[in-house]
């Protein structure tokens, strides 16, 4: 059994409970690649590594419930609709940059208006950038 980890192994490493693992297991979102038929301890394989960080990343940051999460996982192994999802997420995201950018350039023109006004009261301009 080599590159294999114990499930206390993967719970120090990744910083995610044994709890959490075993939730995991039991909705059949993440199996153990080898179970030991003597002790029953579960292994994980350091491919699975990622698959927890992607599981931890939808489900805590995007809020998607894991049931959601195993579909997408589950469509298939070569992760097409993940990858799918991940660059349309992405691009939203892309999106909302654009947005925030644009509205901190008006910020900061706004900002350089107002000092500009506080030093030259008479000089009231309106603001053509919006």
């Amino acid at each position: 059994m080599t590159n294999l980890y114990t499930i206390g192994e993967v719970s120090r490493y990744m910083n995610i409970s044994t709890k959490i693992l075993r939730h995991y297991d039991h909705l059949n979102l993440l199996k153990p690649c080898y179970i030991s038929p003597d002790t029953k301890y579960r292994y994980f394989s350091y491919d699975q590594l990622f698959i927890i960080d992607v599981i931890r990343y939808l489900n805590k940051t995007l809020l998607i419930p894991l049931e959601d999460i195993k579909n997408i996982l589950d469509e298939n192994k070569d992760y097409d609709k993940l990858l799918t999802f991940l660059e349309s997420h992405k691009e939203q995201l892309d999106k909302k940059i654009a947005a925030i950018e644009y509205s901190k350039q008006l910020t900061d023109s706004m900002i350089s208006d107002i000092k500009e006004l506080k030093k030259s009261p008479k000089k009231l301009r309106p603001m053509n950038n919006i």
